[in-house]
């Protein structure tokens, strides 16, 4: 008798996995881009580039590397962000998109609470929209009704209002920063404007030129007569950041490529690198941003 019980549980359990087994890890909330952002393939910079969030543009938060890195999903795509260009919260209302149910009979309740009401219950396939995120629960909106289902039980797909309008920003600035990156390591060559060597300036116009835009020859000029300026802080990238030198109140510039970096050929290394924003001398020497795209 104690062996036919032992099996009758052990089936129960079994049974009850098979049929609510959970889609994702658990979530700790939502999040939102305080710049132009990457999301990579693993948590760190050394890692490959899947795409660029940008600025204001929300996240889900999976899980917490504990490295400074988030495990996010963007636009229905899993991958990580740096924590420290994340503004975190752990309800927030966003468009993420598509959500496909995961599992039998999972309910849909009036809050983000196993002890909320129960409005609905829906079984693998059912598609609804997902208007916000609370915890380790999505709120979401099906046939004109509102109310959260466990992300456990839910996959994320992308199309969501914030793909639309990261779409509509990007104007090309992937390809522009694809373009620049492949110049890594090219020498720097004051009055430089080809692959040969470049300096500063001749750099940045060789980069846009490759992709139709024209600019003026020289950081000044370039700081000067072309793109509209922008606030350090709605910096995307592809914009151009500028900065002075002990001689010229306009002497340097390079391009943000999101993560709070800039690339640009450096006179002091000798060739095209990839700079923090943060650095101290570059914070000391900042002076603007034009946004050319």
């Amino acid at each position: 008798m104690k062996n036919r019980f032992l099996s009758i549980c052990l089936t129960g359990i079994l049974v009850a996995a098979t049929v609510a087994a959970p889609a994702e890890a658990l979530n700790l909330g939502g999040a939102t881009l305080n710049t132009g952002l990457r999301l990579r393939s693993g948590p760190g910079t050394d890692s490959e580039i899947i795409t660029t969030g940008l600025q204001n543009e929300p996240v889900i938060v999976t899980s917490d590397t504990g490295t400074g890195w988030y495990e996010v999903i963007y636009n229905g795509i899993k991958g990580y962000m740096s924590s420290q260009y994340l503004k975190f919260s752990e309800s927030l209302s966003a468009a993420f998109g598509k959500g496909t149910v995961q599992g039998s009979s999972v309910r849909l309740r009036s809050a983000p609470s196993t002890g909320a009401a129960v409005l609905g219950s829906f079984n693998t396939g059912a598609s609804m929209d997902i208007t916000g995120v609370s915890g380790n629960w999505y709120q979401v909106s099906y046939g004109g009704q509102t109310g959260y289902i466990s992300a456990d039980y839910m996959t994320v797909a992308g199309g969501g209002a914030a793909y639309a309008r990261s779409l509509a920003a990007d104007n090309g600035a992937s390809a522009v920063i694809d373009t620049a990156e492949s110049l890594l390591g090219t020498r720097y060559i004051y009055g430089g404007t080809t692959t040969n060597g470049f300096d500063c300036s001749g750099y940045i116009q060789y980069i846009f030129a490759q992709h139709d835009v024209t600019l003026d020859r020289t950081a000044a000029q370039q700081y000067t007569y072309n793109g509209t300026s922008v606030a350090k802080s709605d910096l995307q990238p592809g914009d151009l950041v500028f900065f002075s030198s002990s001689s010229q109140t306009v002497g340097h510039v390079g391009m943000y490529v999101g993560d709070g970096q800039f690339i640009h050929s450096s006179s002091g290394a000798g060739k095209v690198i990839i700079t923090s924003l943060n650095s101290s001398y570059y914070v000391s020497h900042y002076v603007g941003a034009k946004r050319v795209l």
